[in-house]
């Protein structure tokens, strides 16, 4: 998939955030009533290159726990004006683009995602901010046609290691399983 398709993407990604979108229950319990402290900065930790280790279940939901595991290389950079940021992440088999955009009004953000092996765009991102080092992000949404949320998990280890999860719950979040996990470490600039 060629980059500037990729950045086209992105630019339609941020015109479609720019809409109203109802917030997950868990955002908005995560905003809290009164947000003192200034969340748009949350993701600054994440600028730069990175190495990672991916793991993904091999089947999702079906009580597996065979695991399958892939390098991949992350390139993380600010929009302008401080809307957010987009990556490009590479794995072997296809490419990632993901979007963080920041609404400073409800000081939340909005993730998106899209890979080059089913480039369509995601509509529906998963919603939320940081409490100190772990930011968590839920949106509801559907996998082989039935309804699940989606909680991302991403935590600050130090300026150099970071780390990444992704959860479905089939039952409304009272249980979550963990099918995509990736570790990061900061490449030397």
């Amino acid at each position: 998939m060629s980059r500037s398709f990729l950045c086209g993407a992105a630019l339609g990604l941020i015109v479609l955030a720019l809409a109203p979108m109802p917030l997950a229950a868990e955002a908005t319990k995560a905003a809290g009533a009164a947000v003192a402290v200034d969340a748009s900065h949350d993701f600054d930790f994440l600028i730069g290159a990175w190495k990672s280790e991916q793991h993904k279940l091999k089947k999702r939901l079906a009580n597996n726990t065979e695991w399958t595991g892939f390098s991949s290389e992350l390139r993380v950079r600010k929009l302008p004006a401080g809307m957010g940021n987009i990556d490009e992440l590479d794995m072997p088999n296809a490419t990632g683009l993901t979007i963080r955009l920041f609404d400073p009004k409800r000081q939340l953000w909005s993730i998106y995602w899209i890979a080059s092996n089913d480039p369509v765009m995601d509509t529906n991102p998963v919603v939320g901010r940081f409490n100190g080092p772990v930011g968590e992000f839920f949106a509801d949404d559907e996998f082989e046609g039935k309804k699940i949320r989606v909680r991302y998990t991403w935590t600050m280890i130090d300026k150099d290691r970071a780390s990444w999860a992704q959860a479905f719950s089939p039952d409304g979040g009272k249980s979550w399983e963990t099918n995509w996990k990736a570790e990061f470490t900061r490449v030397s600039s």
